[in-house]
């Protein structure tokens, strides 16, 4: 199976841009901005933050925390891009792009 993934990235990326942009569009097509459930909430300690779920599984994607400008990923969606891109790469790139899709300032992922 990661086999098949990895070939699938390699064919697909020149066409979308950068490795997490076709991870996301692959395994995770309704993590964007048209098709992601996104609701704001309120922590018990009063910080603001956004869930992204999956529209179709109600299964969380990530969430964003306001204050702090942490995007925190599912320990899947993690694993996912740990185990198919380099850490040193893969952050900057998924920031960029969050940042982008959802008009948003995050700096730091963590899970």
């Amino acid at each position: 199976m990661k086999q098949l993934i990895r070939k699938i990235l390699k064919e697909e990326t020149e066409q979308y841009n950068t490795p997490v942009l076709t991870i996301l569009k692959t395994l995770y097509p309704n993590f964007n901005k048209d098709n992601a459930s996104i609701k704001k909430s309120s922590s018990q300690m009063g910080n603001d933050v956004i869930l992204y779920d999956d529209p179709e599984t109600g299964y969380p994607f990530c969430s964003y925390w306001i204050d702090d400008r942490e995007l925190v990923l599912t320990r899947e969606l993690f694993e996912t891009f740990d185990s198919y891109l380099n850490m040193d790469t893969w952050t900057d790139d998924l920031l960029n792009w969050f940042n982008n899709e959802f008009n948003k300032d995050a700096e730091y992922v963590t899970f």
